[in-house]
C-alpha cells in the first residue's frame, strides 16, 4: 500500500530561458520591432511592456521566448517558402 505521504509533488523540468535572454534586450528589441512578423503581428504597447528594460524581459522570459520561436517558425516555414514559391504547395503525410 501506498500512503498518500509517501506521495511527492509533481515538478517540471528546469529549463535557461531567463539565463539565455539575460543581456539580450537590445537583441530581442530588434527582432520584435516595427517591421518585422511580432512588431506587425502584435500590438506595440504590449512589446513595449515586455521589453521596458532587463527586469520586464526577465519577467517575461518565458513569452518573449515563445514569440521568438515563432518569429522563428515564421521566417522559415513562410518567408522562405514564399521566396522559393512553395508557400501554396500541400504537404504529404504517409501514414
Amino acid at each position: 500500500d501506498v500512503c498518500s505521504s509517501d506521495l511527492r509533488k509533481k515538478h517540471g523540468f528546469p529549463n535557461a530561458v531567463t539565463r539565455w535572454l539575460h543581456g539580450q534586450l537590445g537583441s530581442v528589441r530588434e527582432r520584435f520591432a516595427a517591421g518585422t512578423f511580432v512588431g506587425r503581428t502584435f500590438p506595440r504597447p504590449w512589446l513595449d511592456r515586455l521589453l521596458a528594460d532587463d527586469e520586464a524581459l526577465r519577467a517575461n522570459a518565458f513569452t518573449v521566448h515563445s514569440l521568438l520561436v515563432l518569429a522563428s517558425w515564421h521566417r522559415v516555414f513562410v518567408e522562405n517558402a514564399t521566396t522559393r514559391g512553395t508557400a501554396s504547395s500541400p504537404v504529404m503525410v504517409s501514414r
